[in-house]
């Protein structure tokens, strides 16, 4: 109820989802990248996607999301979804 915008969910406003910690991060106003990586070890999938429709998936358990906005392609140990 007090998520900001109002129809997201609380939970995901709190930043996880169904096992899923979120992280959104806008750079320079236009820019933004978002990652949805497990919180256990019984999901592998972490997930990537930016302002340009890319989205990126890892099936190795523990891999490192970007510190930063790739502007280019899939982050290492990311492949392209199609």
């Amino acid at each position: 109820a007090n998520a900001n915008p109002p129809y997201i969910s609380p939970s995901l406003a709190d930043g996880s989802q169904t096992e899923y910690r979120f992280n959104v991060v806008v750079e320079g106003g236009v820019n933004f990248y978002a990652t949805a990586v497990p919180m256990s070890s019984s999901f592998a999938d972490a997930f990537y996607v930016d302002e340009d429709n890319l989205m990126c998936r890892s099936s190795q358990p523990g891999v490192s999301v970007p510190s930063q906005h790739i502007g280019q392609g899939c982050p290492v140990g990311f492949s392209e979804m199609p």
